[in-house]
């Protein structure tokens, strides 16, 4: 299991809420929204028994980089079948979730005020990159094979009640990042928030006192503001099969991901050095 630590600059008085023996050790724990965490924790009570992996904003927010924009949804890909969704039914509506009649992978629980949308990766994730599970209504599920197969087990805490955690099964960042890649290359006109997310991460993906901007190849990107695009690539090396990698290729080569990734970023004009940092990582011959 991985606690979801965030390792704190001394001057940061922000991020010092965190329980005692995180404060000790100069380490705070990371706080999810109050609903999130209620969301999560109903989830772990209904579903013990399915391979699930949380996914979107959440999942972001369990791995410490919350986007900018709060949600109170939570992404959940499940490694079920489309028509297992009905099956779901016996499990949720106890606990008081209802499912919506358009939107068969969306529940809410209407009296909580909460909502999750459970994304069917098939019961052999990668098999299929798609699934059709209303008229009109057609799911992508590339990568979700990768963010199951890649997830674990982070301990999180409630925001304000830091005593109060949960075990959220959450992709490492990188898979995060290639989810948010598939789908900007899905759909260019309407995800530009996908992409503006990787330029947002790329930019506090490495740490002050992370040693590998020491060592290559981050080592070769002089400038401090992509030494980030380069770990990124290099830890998405491992989660990359040939179909994927294409699709990386894909989103780096796009100007308008290009443009995003420059309007995240605190150098002027920096999207194509971004991408060469980034290829930099992913093309590094690891031993």
């Amino acid at each position: 299991m991985v606690r979801a630590l965030m390792q704190l600059r001394p001057t940061s008085a922000r991020s010092r809420g965190g329980a005692h023996e995180y404060r000790a050790r100069g380490l705070a724990m990371i706080t999810v929204p109050h609903k999130n965490f209620e969301t999560l924790t109903l989830i772990r009570q209904s579903w013990t028994d399915v391979r699930i992996a949380i996914i979107g904003a959440t999942g972001l927010a369990v791995r410490g980089h919350p986007p900018p924009r709060r949600s109170d949804d939570v992404d959940l890909a499940i490694a079920v079948e489309p028509e297992a969704l009905r099956d779901l039914r016996s499990r949720l509506q106890p606990a008081g979730w209802e499912q919506e009649r358009r939107m068969p992978h969306r529940w809410r629980h209407y009296r909580r005020g909460l909502r999750i949308d459970v994304v069917p990766a098939g019961s052999d994730p990668g098999a299929v990159s798609e699934y059709t599970l209303s008229p009109g209504l057609t799911l992508d599920v590339r990568g979700l094979d990768v963010a199951l197969r890649s997830r674990e087990d982070v301990e999180v805490a409630c925001e304000g009640d830091t005593s109060n955690t949960v075990i959220a099964p959450t992709p490492p960042l990188a898979v995060l990042m290639l989810l948010k890649m598939i789908a900007y290359v899905d759909k260019p006109s309407i995800r530009e928030k996908d992409a503006s997310d990787v330029g947002r991460v790329m930019q506090s993906y490495v740490t002050e006192d992370d040693e590998r901007r020491w060592d290559p190849p981050l080592s070769s990107v002089y400038e401090e503001d992509f030494k980030g695009a380069c770990a990124l690539g290099l830890d998405m090396q491992e989660h990359l099969t040939d179909e994927y990698r294409k699709i990386v290729e894909a989103f780096m080569d796009d100007s308008g991901a290009r443009g995003a990734l420059d309007r995240m970023s605190p150098v002027e004009d920096a999207g194509n050095a971004i991408a060469r940092a980034f290829y930099v990582g992913l093309e590094f011959a690891q031993r």
